[in-house]
């Protein structure tokens, strides 16, 4: 058998459609080391049938996407096209696989797989990740989509590998979708790995790891302990790509991991990737003890959010000594009605407040999940869900607006009340970060403005490490930089730092910061997505002010 060539690409997590040039639409992903293109390519190359490489387009120009994602978003797909076909002039590929997670990168997605297409027509082209929900449209949508991957992909690459080019054979395949004879065929059976120990590590040594290390200042790593979440959130889409069996890795075999992780890469901090890390506490406390017992610990987050009725005083413990840096606790609202009747969540609101005093007790730092704007919520009851947050006292929190996702039953509910916003076939066009349904009480304006009113009051201005002692202020002070940094027009994150300079007694730095504040605020689209904000009664805005008022601007 002929091996093929196979490039697999990391898509930039890039929102590159902007709704009315508003800045607090624009979305864009950290950047953390990929683990489904590195469990994949891991997958090819130990069969052994296949040959294979990465090209991690969002980690080789990074700060220039950050940088340019608002002004220029088409600057930057221009430059990935060049990036990608200087790659596949090398490396001569036979098959081109796009990896993109998030439904927003739909747009960049289309530009780079029709571009490869018209640019390399003998070269077939697979996609995987978002369009899991959607995969008859995205199909329709992207001329040049060859197969597109459904659910995970570990079982399925290799046997459409070892039969490419042959469309009939792909029938026998679950969880594709593929043309045959300019018809969409679509397995949407999920073609699961049910036992998660026989994939084997990922291939974190075929990314540019220096880069990684330069931009994030760290060896920071991805793990995943478990798959899968047996929980039926009405909001929720992981079970379209994962099922709904919660499948646990052997705890031998994820501290072996650990292990390669700390002799071959030199790991100095860990994300936790599972779709539900605590769901079994048992062997959330195994893998815990064992970094502790090891001296593997490093610090490490869990960013999926734990489920708030799992967390107990021993997991908390555990988390603190083996070196968690912050807990996340997937709260999702604040009202007992949104949490029964909307949302079919289970969430003790006493026992949150609990175990997030138990945090500030020892020290543990908390951020907080929640969705606003789900179908029939009221505007008192989003009120419930941001005075919760700050009851929590958290150092940050995420307010999502609701996204109905075909296949859920969110998506059900807002076609049967006719809260979508679009027709309810137009899901590629929905985004993250902006409201993509409405009620008779709510438009999706007020939705927008109610989120980040939120997001500016807990998470910025009113934030509780401001009010705080002089730890508390550098690890705010590292926070609204980090944030800055990734999104360089936040001038509420700019002016804190301002604030917080002024605070520790460096004078000179501060005026930097508030000199360039003002600065940025002449943008007129910047303005209007901040200024406002400038005008609250705060510590920080009214120092701000005051500092305007006195003329040290000049």
């Amino acid at each position: 058998m002929r091996k093929n060539k196979i490039l697999l690409v990391r898509v930039p997590e890039i929102e590159t459609s902007i709704r009315k040039n508003d800045f607090r639409s624009v979305g864009i992903g950290s950047l953390t080391i990929p683990l489904g293109i590195t469990y994949l390519s891991s997958v090819i190359r130990n069969q052994n049938h296949h040959d294979v490489q990465i090209l991690d387009l969002y980690a080789e120009y990074y700060e220039l996407y950050i940088s340019d994602c608002v002004s220029d978003p088409f600057k930057l797909i221009t430059l990935s096209k060049k990036i990608l076909s200087n790659t596949i002039l090398q490396y001569r590929p036979d098959v081109v696989g796009f990896s993109a997670p998030f439904l927003f990168q739909h747009n960049f997605v289309k530009e780079l797989i029709n571009f490869t297409k018209e640019s390399f027509p003998l070269v077939r082209i697979y996609l995987g990740g978002y369009p899991t929900i959607v995969p008859k449209i995205v199909m329709k949508d992207i001329d040049g989509l060859d197969v597109l991957f459904i659910g995970e992909a570990e079982k399925t690459i290799t046997r459409v590998l070892d039969i490419e080019g042959s469309d009939s054979r792909y029938a026998n395949i679950n969880g594709i979708s593929y043309r045959d004879n300019n018809n969409i065929i679509i397995n949407k059976s999920l073609n699961l790995t049910y036992d998660i120990n026989d994939i084997p590590y990922p291939s974190f040594d075929m990314l540019p790891l220096d880069k990684y290390k330069k931009i994030l200042g760290s060896n920071a790593f991805p793990i995943m302990t478990s798959r899968s979440c047996p929980f039926t959130c009405n909001f929720c889409s992981s079970f379209l790509y994962s099922g709904r069996g919660l499948r646990l890795r052997k705890i031998d075999n994820i501290t072996k991991e650990m292990e390669v992780l700390h002799k071959k890469y030199n790991i100095d901090s860990l994300f936790i990737r599972d779709d539900n890390f605590i769901v079994n506490k048992e062997h959330v406390k195994q893998f815990l003890r064992n970094l502790i017992k090891y001296n593997m610990t490093v610090p490490w987050c869990d960013s999926s959010g734990f489920h708030v009725n799992s967390i107990d005083e021993e997991i908390l413990d555990l988390c603190k000594a083996s070196g968690c840096s912050e807990v996340i606790f997937a709260v999702e609202s604040g009202c007992r009605r949104v949490l029964k009747d909307i949302m079919n969540k289970n969430v003790n609101l006493e026992h949150a407040l609990k175990m997030a005093k138990y945090c500030h007790e020892i020290g543990l730092p908390i951020q907080c999940y929640f969705v606003i704007g789900n179908p029939g919520e009221t505007q008192e009851e989003i009120k419930m869900t941001v005075d919760f947050a700050r009851e929590m006292q958290v150092d940050s929190c995420t307010f999502s607006i609701a996204t109905p996702f075909p296949g859920t039953k969110y998506y059900d509910l807002a076609v049967e009340k006719g809260y979508l916003i679009h027709n309810p076939d137009f899901i590629i066009g929905l985004k993250y970060m902006e409201a993509n349904l409405e009620t008779d009480q709510l438009s999706s304006d007020d939705l927008k403005d109610i989120q980040y009113d939120a997001n500016m009051r807990v998470n910025f201005l009113e934030n509780r490490l401001l009010f705080g002692d002089t730890q508390a202020l550098e690890r705010a002070l590292e926070k609204y930089i980090r944030i800055f940094k990734q999104y360089n027009f936040h001038v509420i994150a700019l002016l804190i730092q301002g604030y917080i300079y002024a605070k520790l007694g460096n004078g000179g730095e501060s005026v930097n910061k508030f000199t360039h504040v003002k600065q940025l605020l002449k943008d007129k689209d910047i303005d209007r997505a901040y200024g406002k904000y400038i005008q609250w009664d705060t510590p920080a805005t009214n120092y701000y002010r005051q500092w305007l008022h006195n003329g040290k601007s000049t």
